[in-house]
């Protein structure tokens, strides 16, 4: 069964939508943004109750004829590395910064942003990335399955995005969560994602848990697991000074201070050597001391559950 819904602005534009009755709120909310032509905003109903995105439309007490608001957010800024990317007021994407990346991208309701890379989410539900490939810049091998989209979360160096059907796609660097191979059997009724420098977090419609990417950054739950039980919500510890660091390639102490010198717009990457850094610049350096020789001990690589 279908409704048809008048969804209006503060402006006092407004646009009929039509919807099935099964389909979530979200998928409401992509079709309004696009008949409106604006950006990124939230459903709220006659009474002014926030209609829930991923809730179903049935039991959201939606009917025929409704008339709901469509409050839109403001300016949506994501950062990668020297790079700004901002969502507008009309749903294009203005990049600021040191980058070859041009503005003009349409109908953008959300952007998420790795270390190097982008992916908006655009109003049709399909999704574009840019920026570098080795971040998950380049999506052409799952670009494909990128239908019906619903939220993106990224971490350093790779994206995940959950579908209208509760399943997930990733791509990007595989060790980080690029690749969800071995557990994509488990991505079903998929609620939110969360993710860590260097993992992925998945809460399911039955409150389970399903992680994945770098061991060290929370990809492995195992030891938990039988804990993660009716799960509300997941917060990643991600921070700023990690993500410097972070590379997708990090089989020497040389590659990652490279990309942390590199990062933070140092010029003193010629006095590293193969295996360790002078020590001038390791003195002037505390945060790359402490994460590179004790990645262990790095924060910026785990999980807060409620």
């Amino acid at each position: 069964m279908s409704i048809e819904v008048a969804v209006g602005l503060l402006s006092g534009k407004t646009a009929v939508v039509k919807a099935d009755m099964d389909e979530k709120v979200g998928a409401l909310n992509s079709r309004a943004q696009t008949a409106l032509g604006v950006g990124r905003g939230r459903l709220v109903g006659s009474s002014g109750t926030v209609l829930h995105a991923n809730a179903p439309i049935w039991s959201a007490g939606l009917s025929d004829g409704d008339v709901l608001t469509l409050q839109i957010n403001g300016v949506q800024v994501q950062a990668a590395d020297k790079v700004f990317a901002a969502i507008l007021g009309d749903a294009t994407v203005a990049i600021r910064g040191d980058s070859q990346d041009k503005d003009g991208r349409k109908n953008v309701q959300q952007i998420q942003a790795s270390h190097r890379a982008f992916a908006a989410i655009l109003g049709d539900g399909s999704v574009v990335t840019w920026s570098s490939d080795l971040y998950g810049g380049d999506s052409s091998a799952v670009q494909a399955q990128l239908k019906n989209v619903q939220q993106t979360q990224a971490c350093g160096d790779a994206f995940a995005a959950i579908l209208a059907d509760g399943t997930v796609v990733t791509w990007g660097y595989a060790e980080s969560g690029g690749d969800s191979g071995a557990v994509q059997h488990q991505l079903k009724t998929v609620q939110q994602i969360q993710a860590s420098e260097g993992a992925i977090a998945a809460i399911l419609a039955d409150g389970s848990v399903v992680t994945w990417g770098g061991a060290n950054y929370g990809g492995d739950s195992g030891a938990v697991q039988h804990q993660l039980k009716n799960v509300q919500q997941i917060q990643a510890d991600y921070q700023g000074a990690n993500k410097s660091v972070s590379a997708p390639i990090r089989n020497t102490l040389k590659t990652k201070a490279h990309d942390y010198f590199q990062s933070l717009h140092f010029n003193a990457w010629a006095k590293l050597k193969a295996s360790h850094i002078e020590q001038d610049a390791w003195q002037r350096l505390p945060v790359a001391r402490s994460s590179l020789a004790a990645p262990r001990q790095r924060r910026g690589n785990g999980y807060a559950i409620f």
